[in-house]
């Protein structure tokens, strides 16, 4: 009877603190764990390079942002991404001539969408790494359109974490802000989510894969990305093609720089792109990365 009782009490009081969590919390979703019972983190991309609407917050739905002007319009959002999504569709189908008669309505295109993007950064970086252009699509389109996209970051870093006093709470200020310095030199104010999003210690060390523009990064939960059907891997990064997990070699049959192929499971952390002999591996290998963040910073 008693171990009953003790049993009742347990139940009880993790009821209550998940209750309570969800209520200081109001933002966390079951999506979150949802997505980590699935393969892997991996961060969110899109799963098609077909020009598709984006559906942006209504004027009554609660938009979770860390930055308090980083709310987009109703509607505009995703008439300017899928705007220039439709674009790169037409571009990639067109012909050599009609390419040149559309590079201008691109540029137009690209820069309208900027701003945009820069607030979804700011506002959802979740959602603004899944509406980065696709590499596939990326690494086809000319150098005058891609310089007005968003930089894609994938390199290691330390990640800072900084609390705010009173003072700047009592003006409106934000109550934790982020920096990652990489380690070719470059300082973005960070914007997190996921599993990054309730972690407020600095790291010496991190995998920083994500989507930045002027300054402002999107981090992705995941040590990782991995790379897309058709992808050319980077060239000026390690290339390692023995599986991690199984100790296999998982070297192809045509040399760097080639795509990689839909039966092939590559991924690029902040320092290397390797090649897993099974997709089933990627998550093994994720989970190694991330617990060798948590083994370091305080």
């Amino acid at each position: 009877m008693r171990l009953k009782t003790l049993f009742g009490l347990l139940v009880f009081v993790a009821c209550a603190c998940l209750l309570s969590f969800l209520l200081i919390h109001p933002g966390w979703r079951l999506e979150d764990v949802a997505r980590r019972s699935d393969c892997t983190l991996c961060g969110p991309t899109k799963t098609s390079v077909t020009a598709k609407q984006v559906q942006a917050p209504s004027s009554t739905q609660a938009v979770r942002t860390e930055h308090p002007q980083a709310v987009l319009a109703d509607g505009v959002a995703g008439d300017v991404l899928a705007g220039f999504d439709a674009w790169s569709q037409k571009y990639l189908q067109a012909t050599a001539d009609e390419r040149a008669a559309i590079i201008e309505e691109g540029a137009r295109l690209a820069k309208a969408r900027r701003p945009i993007f820069k607030q979804l950064i700011q506002g959802d970086p979740r959602r603004a790494l899944m509406e980065a252009v696709p590499m596939v699509v990326r690494q086809s389109l000319p150098a005058e359109i891609v310089s007005e996209l968003e930089e894609r970051v994938a390199d290691r870093g330390e990640l800072r974490v900084y609390v705010a006093g009173p003072e700047s709470k009592e003006n409106g200020d934000k109550a934790f802000l982020r920096y990652v310095e990489t380690r070719t030199g470059r300082t973005y104010e960070t914007y997190v989510y996921g599993r990054r999003e309730f972690d407020y210690r600095s790291k010496p060390d991190v995998h920083v894969i994500g989507v930045a523009m002027e300054g402002e990064l999107a981090l992705s939960e995941s040590p990782l990305r991995r790379l897309e059907p058709g992808e050319i891997p980077p060239a000026g990064k390690k290339q390692v093609e023995v599986c991690p997990v199984s100790g296999k070699n998982t070297a192809r049959a045509m040399p760097p720089p080639t795509p990689v192929a839909e039966t092939v499971t590559a991924v690029e952390t902040g320092d290397e792109v390797i090649f897993l002999c099974d997709g089933a591996h990627i998550r093994a290998y994720e989970n190694g990365l991330i617990m060798g963040e948590a083994g370091t910073g305080g």
